[in-house]
């Protein structure tokens, strides 16, 4: 067991990989409980409810137990990242980690990351929780991080593929578990069905086996955790605190650059809207151009015509015999016979 007379961890990982479960599970053997007697140690009260698709922790929370021996754990349950509830939700438990580290936990011995062992990689949820929280830990706390996988409950059920982790986590230790307080809730819930009684004593052994394993798997962690430097949590506040500001100054400059967008767009509408104004007047004004043309070129053809039809009338009367007859003609036409060719 560790020698360390106070530990401080770290509880990291995306919604429903079991950090609640975990931490039940390390208070209850602290104190020295087997499955028959498992407590809730958790705050109920702390939890969100509804869908589980949501981050079930609302709050950092900063739990303290003593072991049997004297050792003084300390375990800061955090928020799930990757909440569906939306991005505005991580940006809140980002900071309520933050401002618990800052407020309860002036230095860390160990970060657990706790994932799905079952799984051949990370999920989508626990890469980003991994990501999100890198921006805050310094690297000189890279040696004080390990993973736990959780529902390996034999060595053949673990499938995790260890290349496909970040490279500065895949030589990192590594712990399986096959949780028994969600066994021992397993086995509560259907131990007393018809169906299920002749196999309750080998369900009952079967919780009990995973405890034993469970009580190995965590004196081997203590052991890991007390070999670790321990690492002050200043940098990571301060890390936080920048990340911040330049988050800040980020959404300062896309909010300017989104205004100068906007203006580029009333411009360019605005010229638009000019040039099709400029685009109709010119049409207009040909159009106009175009309908003179033709009323000029019709009324020539009509003059003409009429002229031509004057000469002919008075060729004919030339011809004839009656000298004493006036025709009638346009009076606007006598002028111009004269000047028909012939």
């Amino acid at each position: 067991m560790t020698k360390k007379k106070e530990l401080t961890i770290l509880l990291v990982g995306e919604t429903g990989v079991g950090k609640t479960a975990f931490l039940s599970l390390v208070t209850n053997i602290l104190e020295g409980r087997d499955p028959s007697n498992y407590r809730t140690t958790h705050d109920l009260d702390n939890e969100a409810g509804g869908s589980k698709q949501g981050s079930q922790t609302n709050t950092a929370r900063l739990y303290e137990f003593s072991s049997l021996n004297g050792v003084k754990v300390r375990l800061l349950d955090t928020p799930g990242l990757a909440d569906t509830r939306g991005i505005e939700y991580d940006t809140q438990h980002k900071a309520s980690i933050a401002g618990a580290i800052q407020d309860a936990i002036p230095a860390i011995d160990g970060v657990l990351i706790i994932a799905n062992g079952t799984t051949e990689r990370l999920q989508v949820a626990t890469d980003y929780a991994i990501t999100t929280l890198s921006s805050i830990f310094p690297r000189s706390i890279a040696s004080n991080i390990s993973l736990l996988f959780t529902m390996i409950s034999n060595p053949m059920a673990f499938n995790f593929q260890m290349e496909s982790l970040p490279d500065c986590l895949q030589e990192a230790e590594t712990f399986n578990l096959d949780n028994p307080i969600a066994l021992r809730r397993k086995y509560e819930e259907i131990r007393e069905k018809p169906k299920y009684v002749k196999q309750a004593k080998a369900m009952e052994k079967m919780v009990d086996e995973a405890h034993s394993t469970a009580v190995e798997m965590l004196a081997e962690f203590f052991d890991w955790l007390d070999k670790r430097e321990v690492q002050p949590t200043t940098a990571i506040v301060d890390l936080y605190q920048s990340v911040c500001e330049i988050d800040r100054k980020i959404q300062n400059a896309l909010a300017r650059m989104n205004n100068v967008a906007e203006k580029k767009r009333d411009v360019e509408k605005l010229r638009d809207n000019m040039s099709q104004s400029e685009q109709v007047r010119s049409n207009h004004t040909r159009s106009d151009s175009s309908t003179d043309c033709h009323w000029d070129s019709l009324f020539i053809c009509l003059v003409n015509e009429n002229l031509r039809e004057v000469r002919d009338h008075h060729e004919q009367d030339h011809k004839s015999s009656d000298r004493h007859h006036t025709p009638q003609y346009p009076l606007w036409s006598s002028e111009l016979l004269l000047q028909l060719p012939r």
